[in-house]
């Protein structure tokens, strides 16, 4: 059997930076050897270097090289180090360690989403530019002069306006992010399958996160979570590229326990973050009134009820979301709002266990499934070079990573 000469330090690193144990990548390679390889005492046949190209998320190639190239030197790009380091938060505050397999199964699917994102990406712009496309610069900012982070009230209401968004009118998940998009902001979704792309995240690893870029930056949404919580999350990772920052989020803070993975300014960051969401979503004389119809008196699965009902449903956000903005607003206290969140999160894991006893779902649909993933800045643009005799029939497919039979649907409807 051929085997193939490779550089076994470029193979280690290749493990490292996705976050992988030599025991844990060789179980997930099922290669027994794997330690050999690296030690340079064994070289692998053509159908495991395949796989450890697949695992690794680089070129088969890239093992070749007396050093790793730039380009797949993820630990270089500052955006991936910082993320990746925060792999481990989780939503209640705990912190983890990189060391832990729970740890390094996060950092292994964040790396999973960040190479991908940056693929797709850098395609975007190299088919934009070859078409003749102007990207928007994003030249927004929610800060002063001083570099000091302007009143989140005042920078909602210029994102309104930026978004050409009418008082009194709320949007849904798909609205807000076409808004987005169309100002060339690069928002992308994970999957809600595990499939060959392994873009599918665990709740606990992230809910959203951003990439600063003056052109195409990047919010990308865990597809895993509630439907209901993305439009926050959306706005929240929006905030966090006013502010000109990289960032890896759980969700909404709960803002009366401590953050142990966050310094000072880092929690008054995501609090800012928070506050910016919630007012360009919920904005406050709207909210209020709305909120002035919840008996707060009432037990807190009933208030619960009826925020769901009057509030969240009116704003197309979820009832976390309510329920967090009622809180910065000071319509209710911490220890009420302990309580709610509390009864809440209950409700939610009573809910998640029912859906999985319950088990199946509907039948996948790939097409749809990447449309909702890449998005539609990224899909036309993708179109646009296809009409344009700029890519071709095959690279479409590969591009939308979608079988023939879908991408000839898929171009024939545009």
């Amino acid at each position: 059997m051929e085997r193939i000469d490779i550089n076994p330090e470029i193979l280690r690193q290749c493990r490292e930076q996705v976050g992988l144990s030599l025991e844990a990548a060789a179980q997930k390679l099922n290669i027994k050897t794997l330690d050999k390889m690296e030690a340079g005492e064994r070289m692998p046949t053509f159908g495991q270097l395949d796989r450890l190209a697949e695992k690794y998320f680089v070129p088969g190639w890239v093992f070749t090289k007396e050093h790793l190239p730039e380009r797949f030197n993820f630990q270089g790009m500052p955006s991936f180090r910082k993320l990746t380091a925060a792999a481990s938060r989780r939503e209640d505050g705990r912190s983890g360690n990189l060391g832990d397999q729970s740890g390094r199964d996060h950092q292994y699917s964040i790396t999973a989403v960040l190479t991908h994102v940056k693929w797709a990406r850098e395609l975007m712009l190299d088919v934009r530019k070859d078409l003749g496309l102007d990207n928007d610069r994003f030249e927004k900012t929610a800060l002063d002069e001083n570099g000091t982070r302007i009143d989140p009230a005042q920078a909602a209401r210029q994102i309104r306006a930026w978004l050409n968004c009418e008082d009194g009118v709320s949007h849904s998940f798909e609205e807000w992010r076409e808004k987005l998009e169309e100002k060339h902001i690069f928002v992308f979704m994970t999957s809600k399958y595990n499939d060959k792309l392994k873009l599918k995240v665990d709740i606990d690893a992230f809910r959203g996160l951003s990439i600063f870029h003056r052109e195409l930056p990047v919010i990308v949404i865990n597809d895993s979570d509630h439907h209901g919580a993305q439009s926050f999350t959306l706005m929240h990772e929006l905030g966090h590229l006013l502010l000109g920052d990289d960032a890896i989020d759980a969700g909404a803070i709960n803002q009366h326990l401590p953050m142990p993975n966050k310094g000072a300014d880092g929690m008054a960051e995501e609090r800012w973050c928070d506050a910016f969401a919630g007012e360009v979503l919920m904005p406050e004389p709207a909210f209020r009134a709305q909120c002035s119809a919840v008996d707060l008196a009432a037990a807190p699965e009933a208030i619960l009820k009826a925020i769901g009902k009057r509030v969240a449903r009116n704003f197309q956000v979820s009832l976390a979301a309510c329920i967090v903005r009622m809180s910065h607003l000071g319509i209710i206290g911490s220890n009420h709002y302990q309580r709610l969140w509390k009864t809440h999160q209950d409700l939610l894991k009573k809910k998640r266990a029912r859906l999985k006893e319950r088990g199946g779902g509907a039948r996948r649909n790939i097409k749809n499934e990447r449309l909702r993933q890449y998005g539609r800045l990224y899909t036309n643009s993708m179109l646009d070079g296809y009409f344009q005799k700029d890519i071709t029939l095959a690279k479409l497919c590969r591009f939308m990573r979608m079988p023939l039979s879908h991408t000839i649907d898929l171009k024939d409807r545009k």
